[in-house]
Parts: structure tokens; sequence; C-alpha cells
């Protein structure tokens, strides 16, 4: 492999940014870097990205949102930087047509990662120039057999390589203090159930769903305490129908944890619940918190949306249920609470499979492979 190969990574989603593809892009970014590869990223400013860029180990070049500057960007770095490759961290269409006509003046390969979502369009006059960009990337990974499938109905293209994000858990050796953390653990020691959600809070995510099923348990007199780690446009109607639903004592809203500290919450969690759903368009394409939790061998309950069941089996590697239906749910955290041979036993399946199958190092194997053709 040449060790001087130059990357190019153009995405509106990383870090400090909170969500899966900011975390999948991040973990991707670090580990072709660490592999050798002179990688750099353009992508947009974001609330602490300074602090972030200062700590990361390739540059990170930030744009605002304007248009016409990412156009002045997108030309000015393949000028000067002169990448080989270029990845693309989900697809667009508007700078999808600017990057694939730079792309081919200046010579370079192009990988297309797609996220699924990323793909949906309502506007009709738009699918044929979907379909026609779709087909002129040199290479398309898909994060899920999901993706692969859906790219397929919208372009047609048989050579789509399924590559899962790679999951990776990086543990911080700074230990600050954190108030929510030590709610997790006085909890712990004090007999509650600590059920843990880690996601951007938006509606597919179905947390009001979640809510409901804490308020029957603790109807029933289970003591229980909800952790939701995580941002986004539904923060305030969240904690809105937390307390009207006589349950906000029980609900702790931490907010956006750097990912290098996630790993202090899944250790302190008895039980891991996102049960997604599907909204229109809108589809959970894979899950990498289902993976995350699965590695610190914290049971998982999904909800059947998108790709969900290549990354949970029911029953098997944890429970996937319909999201919709509360009562699903809360019999759902009632079993891995009441049944200790069937929490090991799925808790112990979730394990092996996260190390084999969506072993970080198997994926970015395959992401070598697409570079180096």
């Amino acid at each position: 492999m040449d060790k001087k190969q130059k990357l190019l990574l153009i995405t509106f989603d990383f870090p400090p940014v909170s969500g899966g593809i900011a975390k999948y892009l991040h973990v991707l970014s670090n580990m072709l870097f660490e592999r050798g590869y002179d990688i750099k990223v353009l992508t947009n400013y974001a609330a602490f990205s300074r602090e972030y860029d200062k700590q990361s180990p390739f540059k990170v070049v930030r744009v605002n949102k304007s248009k016409a500057l990412w156009l002045f960007f997108l030309l000015y770095y393949f000028a000067k930087y002169k990448p080989n490759t270029l990845i693309i961290g989900h697809f667009f269409i508007v700078n999808a047509i600017s990057i694939m006509f730079f792309s081919k003046f200046f010579r370079m390969k192009t990988i297309l990662i797609s996220h699924g979502n990323d793909i949906n369009t309502r506007i009709n006059v738009l699918l044929p120039l979907r379909r026609y960009l779709l087909n002129r990337f040199d290479y398309i990974v898909a994060n899920s057999s999901y993706t692969k499938n859906r790219i397929y109905e919208c372009s047609n293209r048989q050579d789509v390589q399924v590559i899962y994000p790679p999951v990776y858990i990086e543990k911080s050796d700074d230990l600050r203090p954190d108030a929510s953390l030590d709610v997790m653990h006085n909890s712990k020691i004090n007999g509650k159930i600590i059920i843990l959600t880690i996601c951007r809070l938006v509606k597919i995510k179905n947390i009001t769903s979640v809510l409901h099923s804490i308020k029957d348990l603790i109807s029933q007199g289970r003591n229980v305490l909800y952790c939701i780690v995580g941002e986004g446009p539904d923060l305030h109607d969240l904690k809105s129908e937390a307390k009207r639903i006589g349950i906000e004592d029980r609900v702790v809203f931490i907010g956006n944890v750097p990912h290098d500290l996630v790993w202090r919450y899944y250790s302190a969690a008895d039980i891991f619940v996102q049960p997604s759903i599907n909204i229109d368009l809108e589809q959970e394409s894979f899950g990498m918190t289902y993976v995350e939790a699965s590695l610190f061998n914290v049971p998982v309950i999904a909800g059947q949306s998108g790709a969900v069941n290549e990354v949970v089996i029911n029953n098997e590697t944890g429970i996937v249920v319909d999201g919709k239906n509360m009562n699903d749910l809360t019999r759902a955290m009632e079993k891995i609470i009441d049944n200790n041979q069937f929490r090991e036993r799925i808790t112990k399946n979730a394990y092996a499979r996260a190390i084999t199958i969506f072993s970080a190092k198997a994926q970015i194997d395959k992401m070598v492979d697409l570079i180096e053709k």
C-alpha cells in the first residue's frame, strides 16, 4: 500500500456534530489515518469545532453552509491538495453535481458512502438526475444490505458494496466529574434499573414511546431510571412530555457526550433501548448504538425500521419490537428485567456478533481494498 496516498473526505456531518453519520465518519477518518493515509476532511463549521479540530491527528477544514463558499473550497482543495481519492460522506444532489465535474477534471477516484436516507427525494423531477449521478461514482459503499437494495432501486447499480460502519469505542483518560454519570451510579447502587438511550433526538428514534413505557414500569412498582444521551430538535418536546406524564424525576436528559466518553454511560446501563420507527421515507439505515451497547454487554431493545434486523436478531442478540406498539415495548423491558437466563443469552450472543460481523478492522479492510483498487 502507498502510505502517501492522499484522501479527501467531504461531509456535512462531522464531530462535534452528534449523530450516527458523524460518528461513523469520525471513526473511519481516524482508522484510515492510522493505516498511514494522508487524509483531510472538508466539512461544515459547528459549535465547539475549534476545540475538536485541535485534537484531531489529521487536518479538518471548516466551511460555512454557503453553497458558493463550498464550491470555492472544493475547487481550491482539489487544486491545492490534489487528492488521489475523494470520499463523499453522503449523497446530496447539488453537491454531487459539482463534485462529479471537478473529480473528472482533476482525475480523482470517487467513493460515495450512502446511509440510506440521504438518497431519498420526494421531488419526482429529480429522480432521473439522482439515477444519473449515482451511476457516475466509481464506487458506492452502502452502510447495510437494506441501503444497498435502496440504491439498486434508485440506480439499478449492482456493484454496490456493503461496508458496515466501523464501530469502535474510544476510551478517553479524561475522568472529569460528571453530575449525570454520578446520578446513574448512585441510582444503581440504590437498586435502580438504568435504562439508556443514546441518539439524536428526532422523531424516528421514537423516544416518546419509551417515556410512556417507563411510566408503565413505574406504575408496576419497578425502580427504574431512564437516561437519555443526545440532543436534537425534539429535546424540548420530550422534556415537556416527561413532565406532563409525571415522570420527570425518573428521566435524566444528559445532552451530547464526546465519543471518547460515551463508554462511561454504556458501562453504567442495564438496558439499552431505541425503538426506531419508519416515518415517510425516513428509516433506520443501520444503528451503530445497538452494536456499541452490545460491546458493553448491555441488552438491546430495537425497533422494526429499515436495516435494524441486520443489526439485531430478534430474541437472539436482542429484542426487536414494533416501536408504535407501546405494549410490546413495555413487555420487552419486563422480559429483560425479569428473565436473567434470557438476558445473559442475548447479551453473550450480541457481544460475539459485535466483535466478528461488525468488527471495525474488518470493515476498514474492505474500505482500504476499495481505495487501493
